[in-house]
This record gives C-alpha cells, structure tokens and sequence, in this order.
C-alpha cells in the first residue's frame, strides 16, 4: 500500500489478484484500477507526484500515470527475477532495484548517477562505489554462487557484469 505524496487521502493498494487498485479516502470509494500485470502485485512506488512504478510476480516492472491506468514504460526480460522490493533514491524520483549478497553483509544498489553503491548492511556505511553507467543505474543484482559478480543495468540499454 502506498498513500499519494501529496494527495494524502489517496492511495494505491497491490493485490494477489494481479490489480492495483486506487481508493478516495473520503468518499471511501475504489477510484481507479490498475489491471496489466499477470502476477501478484509485490511493490509500488511513487517516483513523482503524479507516476508510479509496480513490479509483480510476472517479472515486469511498469510505470503508471497516477489517475490514468495505463502503462507509460515496460521493463521486462524472460531472465529477469521477480523484483521484490523498490526503493526510491532521496536524490532524484528513480526506483532503483536492490540486492544483498548471498552472505547477507553486503547490500548494493545503482543511483541516478550511474554509479554501483555497496553498502556494508551491519555499519549502513558505504563500502565501495563504482562509476557503472552514464545515466541512472536502475538495476543490480548479485550473482546467485560466485559473491565476486554482480551485474547492473542502466537507463542508456545496457547491461554490465562487474567482477
């Protein structure tokens, strides 16, 4: 569930139905429903005041005009995973995915810098940072059994393996 920025008698609610559903607070009505995912709904992110970003159990992550149910951008890969979790960069309105290593002590994410960040999860300091791609960084992702890996996609269409 997540309440509008500014409109805080509004909010978006995921289903296991594959919607997403928009209610008014004050007239206790669903406004809006949100039907393109073919999977359960696991987030949804505001990444400006009037757009939004869901990602489901179909592997797919789309941005929405918030009060206009249609799809305005599409990512989707036969081998990306299900994005579990978004989370919206303080420094810009990108919803950029997260991954922590197989050990659980590191925590990595892109920016809207382009850059790669891993983030030591018991300190929640900064442990490296590297320079990955010339606009936004909106995905990385550990390799599954090697903990040297990790890839990352960029907003310029490509993808890169770190080692």
């Amino acid at each position: 569930m997540k309440f509008h920025p500014t409109n805080q008698n509004s909010f978006l609610v995921g289903s296991n139905n594959k919607k997403i559903l928009q209610f008014d607070i004050d007239t206790g009505t669903k406004t809006f429903e949100y039907s393109q995912h073919s999977g359960t709904i696991n987030t949804i992110d505001f990444i400006e005041e009037n757009k939004f970003v869901s990602s489901a159990d179909d592997k797919k992550l789309f941005v929405w005009e918030y009060g206009i149910p249609v799809v305005t951008k599409h990512v989707s890969d036969p081998e990306m995973h299900t994005i579990t979790a978004t989370a919206i960069h303080p420094g810009a309105g990108y919803a950029c995915a997260i991954d922590f290593s197989n050990d659980g002590q590191f925590l990595i994410s892109g920016d809207e810098r382009g850059k790669l960040v891993f983030y030591d999860w018991k300190t929640s300091k900064t442990y490296r940072t590297i320079d990955a791609h010339p606009s936004v960084c909106i995905g990385a992702e550990w390799h599954p059994s090697d903990p040297n890996m990790v890839v990352t996609c960029g907003w310029e269409g490509q993808v890169k393996l770190w080692q």
